[in-house]
């Protein structure tokens, strides 16, 4: 029995080191950050964590959902674990043009 705990227990910490392999990896490739200065058009977007926690993001409105959603989870948030009640019937491939507004709020909610 305890060693079928400590075998558990070895999984566990496995997939959880190679959860953070895989957000790490895909962190690094996230498009950058558009900066103030950037001329093209971009929206500023705060999203509201479950718990409270506000993290904010630039994006180009020409970015696609499926960068945001890869955002999230470099955050901790899986896409099948997570719910936008505005973005449920929108595809990844959808630019962000046309959805949010150059200030938005998106709300993160857990399925």
């Amino acid at each position: 029995m305890e060693e079928q705990k400590l075998t558990e227990e070895m999984k566990v910490q496995e997939a959880a080191e190679q959860a953070k392999m895989l957000r790490d990896q895909i962190a690094t490739t996230l498009p950058p950050e558009p900066d103030t200065s950037c001329t093209d058009p971009v929206c500023s977007l705060k999203c509201r964590l479950p718990g409270g926690k506000i993290i904010s993001r630039r994006f180009l409105q020409s970015t696609t959902l499926n960068v945001l959603f890869d955002f999230l989870f470099t955050k901790g948030f899986h896409r099948t674990s997570i719910d936008f009640d505005n973005l449920a019937d929108l595809v990844a491939t959808t630019t962000m043009n046309g959805i949010f507004s150059p200030q938005d709020t998106l709300i993160v909610e857990l399925r």
